[in-house]
């Protein structure tokens, strides 16, 4: 099965409104409740796609049983650890008139000092039922730097196939383990590889091109930069290329990247072909695009 690992689960309550205007007070008579982080996402995603999922996380305060019961209703199996922290909270407002998704994300609270160990051993004992690990996120505070970083060297170890989606030092350190595919969307690929560019990303295109074809020079694993409605980056054996995503205009785009990475998981599981799963990757974030729903293609 996938086993899909996100350590900042999340409870995504989106609110659509006519307009959105600040500094009033904004009405919504349509309203959704559901679990999040971008780990449930793709699993979520990959679900609906027929595949079968375990998630891997860290749960606790008084969401936890909401947590668990909605991912049941959903089909989603979740493995967890007690972190002894509440679930941090998303708020989402879509314009429907301006077709915008504006996010207000919580930062994560910090796990007890005894949940990376108590999360490192759950992994050990997933991993043997997994063909494919898709790492997933930020870290809630607690845990150390190198934790996606560690989890890569053990699934690589026993010759998974490993998908990482997230950003900073502990990429860095994951691509020395090799993972089969990078997939940060450009705002965290600059601000992991090219600093320099924080402030200047409009300027970044072939600097951004000229570090994927260094890092897979140097670490051999494939990289996907998605970019919103902006071009596909991919970099493998065959060299640079670009995709233009299909133009829409979107419902909702809280999830897009997550569902792109499980349509793309889904298709490279299936059949090996880079391009073939990233255009399935591309189909996917569409159709997330296309629903009010975080996550969710259907």
């Amino acid at each position: 099965m996938f086993l899909t690992v996100c350590l900042n689960p999340t409870l995504q309550k989106t609110l659509i409104v006519e307009k959105l205007v600040s500094d009033a007070i904004n009405r919504s008579r349509q309203f959704y409740f559901d679990i999040s982080g971008k780990g449930i996402n793709v699993s979520r995603v990959l679900t609906q796609l027929g595949e079968k999922v375990i998630h891997c996380t860290h749960l606790g305060g008084c969401f936890t049983d909401f947590f668990l019961i909605q991912a049941e209703r959903e089909r989603i199996p979740v493995e967890y650890v007690s972190s002894d922290s509440e679930i941090r909270f998303a708020m989402t407002v879509i314009d429907s008139t301006n077709h915008t998704a504006t996010e207000l994300l919580e930062e994560g609270i910090p796990v007890s000092r005894t949940t990376e160990d108590k999360i490192r051993n759950l992994f050990l004992t997933l991993i043997g039922r997994s063909h494919t690990v898709i790492l997933s996120g930020t870290t809630a505070p607690g845990y150390s730097a190198s934790i996606f970083a560690w989890m890569t060297e053990q699934a690589k170890e026993q010759n998974k196939t490993v998908i990482c989606d997230f950003r900073g030092a502990d990429l860095h350190t994951a691509l020395h383990f090799a993972p089969d595919v990078i997939k940060p969307n450009l705002f965290e690929f600059i601000h992991t590889f090219l600093p320099e560019y924080r402030e200047r990303e409009s300027e970044a295109s072939e600097a951004v091109r000229e570090m994927m074809a260094e890092l897979f020079r140097s670490f051999s694993s494939k990289i996907i930069i998605t970019d919103g409605s902006g071009p596909i980056r991919y970099i493998d054996e065959n060299g640079y290329a670009e995709m233009m995503p299909q133009q829409l205009t979107p419902a909702n785009t809280i999830g897009c990247g997550d569902a792109f990475t499980a349509g793309f998981a889904s298709a490279y599981h299936r059949n090996s072909d880079f391009l073939k799963a990233i255009r399935k990757g591309e189909e996917c974030a569409r159709l997330n695009a296309l629903s009010i729903r975080p996550g969710s293609i259907v």
